[in-house]
Parts: structure tokens; sequence; C-alpha cells
């Protein structure tokens, strides 16, 4: 059985496999001081009753692949598990090591943005995030997937195509354990391996197919993933910037290094409304320009943070203060981002910023058709007799 959540000082809930059966296993005391210094993948030695739960929790819970609870009364011993978790547990380790240099919510928000560690972060940060459209900058999400891979792509192009794939994927399967297999981490991991595997092969594939390919697979794999809202999210806005952060920037005029992360951001941000709107009742009215001011503060952090954290937790606190210097500069930015966007998400504006997102979208598809060729119409080199006769063909 191998732990992956933990919670609360008191008391500690995790989720232990016990066989082919998952349990909702809750601590209390002694037990819960020992359980909560383990991490996913280890294996745990407990005794303690298990129940089955309640009908309305039991739903609940097998969305999770839970069948039943556990009340832990003692707490055997533990072993680090496979050589799997044992380097993802390392990793980790060492960049909450190299973290304790930093205040507490700068903590909290670098180990959620790099690794997924959200537990520390305070109810009104998190707001702040939703309330800003930067939601998905509060854990690990996607977009962690293309930086780590743009920061290794200098190693993977002097590697030869079959090691290069190989490395790859391995990568990007050992990255998504690191996260703890998030949905949002899941969707863009599957699709980069397939669309790795379609370049190895020699093959083109548009990134709709991806796209497509990808949520089949991963709801034949898991079908519980249609009831994860982070999963529909991420989804939804990598399908809008599939669909349309190519005509926007078609459309929009100006310097590329501006229009593309607009379009893109546009484009992801009118995906996820029907959503938005549908499971939170709101879409954060300034979530297009903050996502925009954002940008460069995430990237720094996953890209300069995640190697620099990793040096922090191996060295002494004063050099890893100096060495996440960068980190901390960019965490406070994107928090100031964070309350400035929620400051200014006013009820009145929602609907308006959402609605405003739509007719750009709906302009840059007018314009963009408009520009596409006319069909060239003239005589068929067909045969001038017989059925044929008299035909017109493009």
């Amino acid at each position: 059985p191998g732990p992956n959540s933990t919670g609360g000082a008191r008391a500690v809930r995790i989720v232990v496999r016990v066989g082919d059966r998952r349990l909702d296993v809750w601590a209390a005391g002694s037990p819960a001081r020992r359980l909560a210094l383990r991490q996913a993948g280890e294996i745990v030695w407990v005794e303690g009753q298990v129940r089955a739960p309640s009908p309305l929790r039991a739903r609940r819970l097998a969305l999770r692949h839970v069948e039943g609870t556990m009340s832990v009364e003692r707490v055997i011993d533990w072993s680090p598990g496979s050589a799997l978790a044992r380097s993802t547990n390392r990793l980790r380790s060492v960049l909450a090591t190299g973290a304790r240099v930093l205040q507490p919510v700068d903590r909290s928000v670098y180990l959620g943005l790099v690794i997924g560690d959200d537990r520390e972060q305070p109810g009104s940060l998190v707001d702040d995030f939703r309330r800003s459209g930067l939601g998905h900058l509060n854990a690990v999400s996607g977009q962690n997937v293309a930086f780590v891979l743009a920061a290794a792509m200098p190693l993977l192009r002097r590697c030869r195509p079959l090691p290069r794939w190989m490395l790859t994927m391995a990568f990007l399967g050992w990255f998504a354990v690191l996260t703890r297999l998030e949905p949002s981490v899941l969707r863009a991991t599957f699709m980069a391996a397939l669309g790795a595997t379609a370049f190895a092969l020699g093959r083109s594939a548009s990134p709709l197919r991806l796209l497509s390919l990808t949520v089949t697979a991963l709801v034949l794999i898991d079908p519980f993933l249609v009831h994860s809202v982070g999963f529909w999210m991420s989804v939804s806005a990598t399908l809008g910037i599939v669909l349309w952060s190519g005509p926007v920037t078609a459309a929009v005029r100006g310097p590329r290094w501006i229009v593309l992360p607009l379009s893109v951001s546009l484009a992801a941000q009118v995906g996820v409304a029907p959503i938005a709107w549908w499971v939170f009742g709101r879409e954060a009215a300034l979530a297009l320009p903050m996502n925009l001011l954002a940008g460069p503060c995430a990237a720094l952090i996953m890209t300069l943070g995640l190697p620099a954290g990793v040096l922090a937790g191996l060295l002494p606190a004063p050099a890893a203060a100096v060495l996440h210097g960068p980190t901390v500069i960019a965490v406070r930015l994107l928090r100031s981002i964070a309350g400035l966007g929620a400051a200014g998400d006013l009820a009145a504006l929602r609907p308006v910023a959402t609605l405003a997102g739509l007719a750009v979208v709906g302009w840059a598809l007018r314009r963009d058709r408009r520009r596409l060729p006319r069909p060239h119409v003239g005589p068929s080199v067909g045969p001038a007799h017989g059925p044929h006769a008299g035909r017109f063909a493009p």
C-alpha cells in the first residue's frame, strides 16, 4: 500500500492500496504523526478496522477508485517502495528542503507550481488565484510538461532517434509520477508521448487528432476522469488553443512576442469559459491580462526554479537563499498579479469579458475564412464526351 496524500496536524487522511483495493484511511495521535511522514509509493504495515462507507460517501470515494474506509490503530513499519517511488520522493524531499529558506506563503506557491504540493497554501491565496484566472498556477498543470520538455530539449536533440524517443517516454512517465499523476499532467503527458511517437515514426499528427486520441485513451483507462473538473478544464483549454489560437494570431497585428501569448491565452480562456460558468458560476473578469502578466513569472519558476531548487536542497541555507533569489522575486510578482486580478474581478465585468473574448475569436475565424484562397474553377481535363462532358473541376 502506498499513501498518496496527507493532511492536517491532528489527524491524517491518506489513501492506501491493499492488493487490488484502495482504502480511505484516517489516523489520529501517534499513528497520524508516523503516517504524516510517509510519501506516495512507500509501503506501510498498519493495523486497523476496515468498514464499508455510507452510500453517500461511497459515491464520492468511487471517483477516486476507493472502495472502503479504514481507521488506523497502529503503524507497525514501513519501507521506501520501488526505485521509481524512491527517486521521485527523494527529489520532492530535496526540493522541499531547499524551499525551507522561503517564507511559508512563498514556499507554498513555489512547491505547488513545481511539483503540485499545494497543501500549505492558505485559502485566501487560492481564492486570489482563482478570481484572477490563474487557478491553473496554484498547482502543477499541463503547462509544466511543456516547460520541462523545453528545458530537456538540448539534451534530447543530441540523441539519435530511437534513444531520443526512449528517453522522452521515460522522462514523461517519471515527471508524471513526480507530480502525482494530476489529471491535467496526465493529459499533457499522454499527448506529448503520442506526438513524440508520431515524430519518431515519421508521421504527421495534427494537434486536434492528438488531443482526441489522448482523451479517448485516458477515459478508457480511467473512466472516472469524466468526473474530474481539472481534466475538463485542461482538455477544454487545450481544445481552445488548438482550434482558435492560429486564427487569432493571424488576424491580430503586432509584434509576435506579444501577439502569440495573447492569442494562446485568449483561446484558452474562451475554451474553458463554458465549464467555468457551469461549474463555478463565473469566469475571472481579468483572466486574459493577468495570464499575460503571470506567464513570464510562471515560466521562470518552472524552468529555473526546479534546477535551482535541487541545488538549494543540497547546499547550506545561506547558499540556498542566494539560489532561490530569482525564484522569490518571481513568486512574489506572481502573488501580486493574482492579488491585482482578484481586486479587479468585478461581477459586472465577468460576462462582458467572456462575451468580448467570444467576439474576438468569432471575428478572427471570420477573417481567417475570408483570407483563404478561393478555389479556381476551370474546365476539366477529363474527356470531352461521355458522363464527364461539361463537368467542371477545381
